[in-house]
């Protein structure tokens, strides 16, 4: 059992008579062995390492320290209060508060607590826990992205309030309205519309603001104008009890304009977000091989020519090339492959890929910072910053358009001056909302940002922003790659039975056997439901895999798997790899 639940969980299922459910699942879990553990967390002891997880605010000797870690495997609010209980029975946690959004455990910590103890006595439960890694950029993003939320919040709150008041409002112009009622109206919604101008279309102002110091005409001056000159104009009708207000106006445009901004820098936070999650998955210890011994040093230590081993399941913090075994390798981060690959010694492995099936030494050929992974990060950067063609055209255009505007509604309001007086400002103001130009200034951007996104996620990775518009006219499409072309979703879809078993203990065996495999077609087993049988061979399997017997798979790079029960030999893999048992 990996926690105390798992193990009230296992008590309900036998006290109900449903035990035979273990000789049913397809999955097994592993606990780790404390070995294991000892060897994983006793680095971030050391006073180096440690320097590099503890926040750098909290580094003094005698001040509480703040760490951050990232805890796999969290899927409920249940996770999240086993993790908290867990860590504040360490004395020496100050406190302990898990986001689950995120996956993060953040600790505050006297100077003298074991990190490594601590991190152990979570991983314990069954979780994955290492140090939370996140760069500046994204810490930026998620801040960005965050106080945008809350301005379009605010301003969607204060659009629901003042239309209330301005239904009432519209109604008593057309029913009849009290003066004192009318005024009282206006002035609730005063404060509200004020307050979603500056707090939330603040941006507006500022951007419009600082552009304009320098000479250059943006899509923020007219819309600033707009929103500036409507709101002062209502507050001078509700003053003066004369006129009309546009206070609904005012916080309804807001509310839509940030829509689109939300969305685009949305779309932007959640690409890099994609990609830094892969960076959280890289370990920052690797066992480095010196003088024939194996010492676990911090991966950023790590320099060209060091050979360091790595271990199956774990994913490759450093590009290099295999000095020693051979093992199979998930590298879809990169190419979209969902199938993994052989390796040999001599064939090159990355950062960012998965080492699946054994130990492998590995020569590393590039420094920290230069892999393969940091150029897919740069590549994905040069894309967010450099503006396509498309985009500078709309940017161009948009600057004239905003001069264009400022000198129509201008000479419009002048006209009117001459004509109606009164109506000269609002006409005027009508013509710098109705001609913002938001398709060409919020459109473009956001089209771009979410087409980038959407590319991204199904493992296509763009660089710039010009390939999306040059996509349109491509007419062929040629794959460069090997293996196949597929969504990775494999399905059972027919069953040849050439032995004494029909099909469903050909496929009940296959599926115990598979239930080892973390291979992709491996899934397409666990997928369909279990199918009883009553072969001897079958009995026997389930009884071994029941009683916990000796069941230990052996993986045969870019074969299958084989497997001894007793004095049966049992494979399960490629045809070759049959034949070599059996004549097929």
């Amino acid at each position: 059992m990996c926690c105390p639940g798992c193990k009230a969980v296992a008590e309900l299922i036998c006290s109900s008579g449903m035990s035979h459910y273990y000789s049913q699942r397809t999955h097994y879990a592993e606990t780790p062995s404390l070995d294991q553990l000892d060897e994983d967390f006793n680095a971030y002891d050391d006073p180096t390492v440690r320097q590099g997880v503890v926040s750098e605010s909290s580094l003094g000797p005698d001040e509480t320290q703040t760490v951050q870690l990232l805890v796999s495997g969290m899927t409920c609010a249940a996770c999240a209060w086993l993790v908290e209980r867990r860590a504040k029975q360490n004395e020496a946690v100050e406190s302990a508060r898990v986001n689950l959004s995120n996956a993060s455990l953040s600790l505050e910590l006297q100077p003298n607590a074991s990190l490594a103890e601590l991190m152990k006595s979570i991983a314990a439960l069954g979780y994955r826990v290492q140090p939370y890694q996140e760069s500046a950029y994204t810490r930026d993003l998620a801040n960005t992205n965050s106080h945008l939320l809350k301005r379009l919040a605010v301003a969607g709150l204060g659009m629901m309030q003042v239309g209330m008041f301005a239904i009432a409002l519209h109604a008593g112009d057309l029913q009849g309205m009290e003066p004192e009622y009318q005024q009282l109206l206006r002035w609730v919604s005063l404060p509200i519309a004020a307050f979603v101008v500056l707090y939330s279309g603040g941006s507006f102002f500022t951007t419009a603001w600082r552009h304009l110091r320098h000479g250059a005409l943006v899509m923020d001056l007219p819309i600033a104008l707009a929103l500036g000159l409507a709101l002062t104009a209502s507050v001078y009708a509700t003053i003066t009890e004369s006129g009309e207000v546009y206070f609904d106006s005012v916080v309804m445009f807001t509310f839509f304009l940030l829509i689109a901004r939300y969305y685009e820098h949305r779309a932007r936070y959640r690409n890099n977000l994609q990609l830094q999650r892969l960076h959280d998955r890289l370990p920052l210890m690797i066992d480095k091989i010196t003088d024939g011994q194996c010492l676990k040093v911090a991966v950023s230590e790590v320099r060209p020519s060091d050979c360091v081993r790595l271990y199956p399941g774990s994913m490759i913090p450093i590009d290099g090339v295999i000095q020693s075994g051979q093992t199979e390798i998930q590298d879809s981060a990169f190419t979209g492959e969902s199938l993994p690959y052989p390796v040999h010694p001599g064939d090159q492995v990355f950062s960012g890929s998965i080492n699946l099936r054994e130990t492998i030494d590995v020569l590393v050929c590039n420094e920290i910072g230069k892999t393969r992974l940091d150029a897919l990060d740069e590549s994905l950067h040069h894309a967010e910053t450099s503006k396509p063609e498309i985009q500078t055209l709309a940017d161009s255009i948009a600057g004239r358009f905003v001069a264009a505007i400022l000198l129509i509604a201008g000479a419009t309001s002048l006209a009117w001056w001459f004509i109606d007086p009164s109506k000269a400002l609002w006409i005027g103001l009508s013509v710098l909302v109705v001609s913002c130009p938001c398709a060409l200034g919020l459109a473009t951007p956001a089209a771009l940002a979410n087409a980038s996104l959407r590319l991204r996620s199904v493992g296509a990775i763009v660089r710039g922003d010009n390939t999306i518009e040059a996509m349109s006219s491509i007419d062929t499409v040629v794959f460069d790659k090997t293996g196949t072309l597929s969504s990775g979703d494999y399905t059972c879809e027919e069953i040849r039975p050439l032995t004494i078993y029909d099909a469903a203990q050909c496929f009940r065996i296959a599926q115990l056997l598979q239930s080892f495999s973390d291979h992709p077609i491996a899934r397409a087993f666990s997928k369909t439901e279990p199918i009883e049988g009553d072969s001897p061979l079958l009995q026997q399997l389930q009884q071994a895999l029941v009683s916990d017997q000796a069941l230990i798979p052996q993986t045969v790079s870019g074969q299958g798997l084989r497997y001894q029960l007793q004095d049966t030999e049992l494979r399960i893999g490629q045809q070759s790899f049959i034949e070599e048992l059996v004549d097929v």
